[in-house]
């Protein structure tokens, strides 16, 4: 072990034993580009960087009934940091409350930090290299409605830097899988917090806030970006350092794919998606044998929306392959909008004439003084529609949105329903 820093790979769910949802044939092994594969990549990595301690944020597995299949992915990694003097921390998460009390039970080579719900802390370091102080708390059960730091976990110490590890619903209000305040653990001045649970990762912080460490790899084409394990450095002068390691050789991205107007055929729309493709697949720097799988989301005012959407469906893109790494297009979907002359529209006194005029008042970032009476009753129509929106749907978003963003819903509500009246009066091909 290198003797002037002390490094920590912390390790977000990784839901051994599941299957990557919507992964096609043909375009690599499922097991290597799933968790298990992003595991066994985790462990080169900790090996490759020397690091002190893996630590794992909890869903290590999916629940008791896959415990075989996620016992012999995750067994032979363990064995190999034990092998190479390698520390295994880990919390439990909700889906694993019985799964890792009893891999060690059955002899795996790792500690459980904080079980049965209490907070526990474990030192890391010395003999010539820096001390690090991680603090966990583990699920006592599947479900937790009471934050876990109800029970307070150790102080902060100036002499000792500490990073806590926790699998907690981070500021969701009333939660049943461990509701916790995210100013509540920035207040307690750990040098960080590395959460488990939220399968999509948050960015690095460097300033103590909380930070979701994201599934291991994308499970579905919803995990979309970069994904694997933070890698935690504290060098002998107390500085440190953090970094996210791409272990996934699996890639989700969702990505709007703005149409040239005067698109329409199929033959057209398949040229420009690849083209599109290509550079965006090309601009990720993914290494070699990566896959890659994308959601095209086509944009844009056309003259022929319901043409491209219709050669939208009818495509049924094979996987590709640029610069080693292999494309395929999971879906496409259209939020196409008939091009259309607004300012023309607008001259009319028809209803698509009035919807015109509001459609420009609301795109308008700078108010016309003489549409102002207009502008005030436009936004107060769309404040009392969101608020009652968010009154009848718990889903929604708890804040309300500022004006730009009222504007930007109002005109694409608007542009949809000229769209409809253009239709019914023929102007749509």
């Amino acid at each position: 072990m290198p003797t002037s820093t002390t490094r920590i790979l912390f390790v977000g769910d990784m839901h051994l034993g599941t299957r990557v949802a919507r992964l096609p044939a043909g375009v690599g092994d499922p097991d290597d580009l799933g968790p298990a594969g992003a595991w066994r990549r985790t462990v080169d990595a900790a090996l490759a960087h020397r690091v002190n301690a893996v630590a794992l944020a909890g869903d290590v597995v999916n629940r008791r009934n896959v415990l075989f299949e996620a016992a012999a992915a995750l067994r032979p990694g363990l064995e190999r940091l034990y092998a190479a003097g390698i520390q295994i921390l880990a919390v439990a998460g909700n889906h694993d409350t019985r799964a890792l009390p009893g891999l060690l039970r059955a002899g795996a080579p790792l500690k459980l930090l904080g079980a049965g719900g209490t907070w526990e802390e474990h030192v890391l370091g010395g003999d010539g290299s820096p001390r690090v102080r991680v603090v966990g708390w583990s699920f006592p059960r599947e479900t937790w409605e009471s934050s876990p730091l109800a029970d307070p976990p150790p102080p902060a110490r100036a002499d000792l830097p500490t990073f806590g590890l926790l699998h907690g619903d981070l500021d969701a209000g009333a939660s049943n899988y461990a509701p916790v305040s995210g100013a509540a653990l920035g207040a307690l001045g750990y040098d960080g917090w590395l959460l488990g649970h939220i399968h999509v990762p948050s960015p690095v912080t460097t300033d103590g806030r909380p930070a979701y460490l994201g599934s291991l790899v994308g499970l579905d084409p919803t995990e979309t970006g970069r994904h694997g394990p933070v890698l935690v450095a504290v060098a002998a002068d107390g500085s440190i350092t953090r970094e996210r390691l791409p272990v996934a050789a699996l890639r989700w991205e969702r990505w709007e794919i703005p149409v040239p107007a005067d698109l329409a055929g199929a033959d057209d729309l398949q040229e420009h998606l690849l083209a599109e493709l290509e550079i965006r697949t090309v601009g990720l720097g993914l290494p070699p044998h990566s896959v890659l799988g994308v959601r095209a989301v086509l944009t844009g005012a056309v003259a022929r929306p319901l043409a491209v959407a219709e050669a939208a469906v009818a495509l049924d893109p094979s996987p590709v392959n640029f610069d080693g790494v292999t494309v395929f297009v999971d879906r496409i979907d259209t939020d196409l909008r008939l091009e259309l002359d607004l300012a023309n529209l607008a001259r009319g006194e028809d209803p698509p004439g009035l919807l015109a005029r509001r459609i420009l008042i609301l795109e308008n970032a700078e108010p016309d003084p003489d549409e102002e009476a207009l502008t005030g009753q436009l936004l107060e129509r769309l404040r009392t529609a969101d608020e009652e929106a968010r009154r009848l749907a718990p889903a929604a978003p708890r804040t309300a949105p500022d004006e730009a963003e009222l504007r930007r819903c109002g005109a694409r509500a608007a542009r949809r329903l000229l769209q409809r009246l253009m239709a019914a009066k023929g102007g749509t091909p």
